[in-house]
């Protein structure tokens, strides 16, 4: 398994985070990243975030501004479609090329289609659970292509991952179908909330498997929903900066640290005001919200 990823001395500045560098994934700010990129990259930096989370294209489209800002890409993620459609080769080539930048995770999602409950999709429970079953076989293949170039594959799931099926949710399917040597898992607080899940208890049940969370915060009077793509299909903002909302953030950030999940990303969707203030209020609220050796 890959380090876990360290860039406490990124720039040289007094870490005053809570034993962890917390990253910013970029997603967050990619309407900023198409008008603007330098401008928004440079606030990033300046409001503390040590690392960023991208996919590829994003990595080498930003490359030299974010090496200029001392912001190192700890992990990468490629779209379900991407990973459900590639060939052996296109794997090869993209896991080669994630290694090559000194990336430790590369994390998968599941493809669109299945990112909504099966009633929305209109798909049945047992269709549903037989392509997770099928989509085991082909995360096996970039795993085994991760483990060959040194780094490890993970998985980050919506909220549909978390819906009952026949007698398993999505993420049970893959949890059982993959070792941790072939797959780890990226906690979602939100989307693992907005599933019906506790995310601190979803994360001690993973254990030393979960190597990384993404930070966010739930908006009060936000229903449950399976629905995570039609929500952000929709631009339904149902997540706040962290620490307005109504999720106990304290409490996921002491058991992530219990299990050794290090790598630490703040993801907004949408904002309400100001991304730049946005931002900087969630990253405070992390720095503050755990004592040090909590």
């Amino acid at each position: 398994m890959g380090k876990v990823f360290d860039a406490s001395n990124a720039r040289g500045r007094k870490d005053r985070s809570p034993g962890v560098d917390i990253g910013l994934q970029l997603w967050t700010v990619r309407e900023l990243l198409a008008t603007d990129p330098k401008a928004i990259l440079k606030a990033v930096a300046e409001i503390g975030y040590r690392s960023v989370q991208c996919d590829p294209a994003t990595a080498e489209q930003h490359q030299e501004t974010l090496g200029d800002l001392g912001l190192p890409v700890s992990s990468m993620y490629v779209g379900g479609n991407t990973v459900n459609q590639a060939d052996d080769a296109k794997i090869d080539r993209t896991v080669n090329a994630v290694a090559e930048r000194g990336v430790h995770y590369l994390i998968a999602h599941s493809p669109p289609a299945y990112l909504n409950s099966t009633k929305t999709a209109g798909r049945s429970k047992g269709d549903a659970a037989l392509f997770y079953r099928q989509y085991a076989g082909v995360l096996k293949r970039w795993g085994l292509a991760c483990r060959k170039n040194g780094i490890q594959l993970g998985f980050h799931a919506h909220a549909a991952e978390y819906e009952p099926l026949v007698d398993k949710t999505a993420l049970e399917i893959l949890e059982s179908e993959l070792s941790s040597e072939e797959m780890v898992f990226e906690v979602d607080v939100l989307w693992t909330n907005m599933g019906g899940r506790d995310p601190v208890r979803v994360i001690a049940e993973y254990g030393p498997r979960c190597r990384s969370v993404h930070f966010r915060d739930r908006r009060a009077g936000v229903k449950d929903s399976y629905d995570s793509n039609a929500l952000l299909r929709s631009r339904s903002n149902v997540s706040v900066p962290i620490g307005d909302g109504i999720l106990d953030i304290a409490a996921v950030m002491k058991e992530a640290r219990r299990v050794g999940a290090m790598e630490w990303l703040v993801e907004q969707d949408f904002f309400d005001n100001d991304p730049v203030e946005e931002l900087r209020r969630s990253y405070r609220y992390i720095v503050s919200a755990v004592p040090a050796g909590a």
